[in-house]
């Protein structure tokens, strides 16, 4: 994280952790992120553009948010991936519901995404890797369980690799 002081600049929006402006204007910056009870979105000089609800039963949560465009795929502790849309209107933004996967949640393990999927642990199962469609949310595909407690995924060039809490580095299918 940064902290980002009254007359700092970056040149994009971002999505807060924390989500909250201190007494001299200061905010803490992260990527797609969520609050102990909110996902939300700031611009650079502390403008609230949207937010949602959101909370975990632990009041933490350590998984990242993907942004694929106008979408915002979310996830936390006994919560299922879920989708929203960011629309701009003419009154200002507003959030949409797209999907939600009740199959898959994640709790310690941010996902990824590649080629329009979305891969990821889900912490059921006692941790079970799986394979998304973005667009919809549909399981493409979902491996056995106690595959993991943690791991770390990377994504690139069609490729989707998790290293696991145990060392292991797999190579994740494509396909079902």
């Amino acid at each position: 994280d940064v902290r980002l002081k009254s007359g700092s600049r970056i040149d994009q929006d971002v999505i807060i952790v924390g989500g909250v402006l201190t007494r001299d204007d200061s905010v803490t910056i992260g990527g797609e992120v969520r609050t102990q009870a909110e996902l939300l979105r700031y611009t650079l000089d502390g403008e609230l553009l949207w937010k949602v609800p959101f909370t975990t039963p632990w009041v933490q949560n350590a998984v990242t948010p993907v942004v694929d465009g106008d979408r915002v795929v979310y996830s936390g502790l006994d919560h299922p991936f879920r989708a929203l849309r960011v629309v701009r209107s003419a009154s200002g933004w507003t959030t949409e519901p797209l999907w939600e996967s009740p199959d898959v949640a994640a709790y310690m393990t941010t996902p990824v995404l590649e080629g329009g999927r979305l891969y990821g642990l889900s912490h059921r199962k006692r941790g079970q890797l799986f394979c998304l469609d973005a667009a919809t949310g549909k399981v493409v595909w979902l491996s056995e369980g106690r595959q993991a407690e943690n791991a770390a995924l990377v994504a690139g060039g069609g490729v989707v690799f998790a290293r696991t809490t145990e060392a292991d580095l797999l190579a994740l299918p494509q396909k079902g």
